[in-house]
């Protein structure tokens, strides 16, 4: 769900607009975790 948003060219003002429960802080934190798994798994 979260990733659909981004994987669709949305930006993170348009997931937080669809999903006020999430602080901007939380959605920037699950990015930024995701992007090191990413990397961290091609190691």
């Amino acid at each position: 769900m979260w990733f659909d948003h981004i994987e669709a060219g949305d930006s993170l003002d348009v997931f937080l607009d669809n999903f006020p429960s999430v602080s901007r802080e939380m959605a920037v934190a699950v990015l930024e975790q995701a992007q090191f798994s990413e990397h961290s798994s091609f190691s």
